[in-house]
């Protein structure tokens, strides 16, 4: 008798282990995680000195990111994730802005932040420098 009480014990406790870890491992998968921010010094406008962008402009904002064309047309993203690490360099950033546009479409807009210099680059055109907007009184 005393060998099928333990096959039923342990038939109980492995089907334990399993709703348990399943539990687990859903909780993680879907537990809200803390939304990475961006440095205050990031947020507001942008332009560049370059030619080819000078009549444009980068609004980086706490829950969206705007891009405006040389055309006078602007691109509005939701910010849906910001993830950031540390460049090699030590005073540098890497940042991902994933966003959606309002037709549903998903993106992500990966750029570079010197910390020292507040210098901003988008991560595949470095060799263009944007340059954060000063603050006047009439706004930025």
């Amino acid at each position: 008798m005393k060998k099928k009480a333990d096959r039923g014990f342990r038939t109980l406790l492995w089907a334990a282990v399993v709703i348990i870890g399943l539990g687990l491992t859903l909780f993680f998968i879907f537990a809200d995680q803390e939304r990475q921010q961006l440095p205050p010094e990031i947020l507001g406008k942008w332009y560049s000195a370059d030619p080819r962008y000078q009549a444009c402009f980068m609004d980086i904002r706490p829950d969206s990111f705007v891009m405006g064309g040389a055309d006078g047309n602007s691109s509005y993203y939701g910010l849906t994730a910001i993830t950031g690490k540390r460049a090699d360099n030590g005073t540098g950033y890497f940042y991902t802005l994933s966003c959606v546009d309002a037709d549903g479409l998903e993106l992500d807009f990966r750029f570079y932040f010197e910390a020292e210099s507040g210098l901003l680059s988008y991560t595949n055109q470095r060799d263009i420098i944007w340059f954060k907007a000063k603050k006047t009184p009439q706004g930025p």
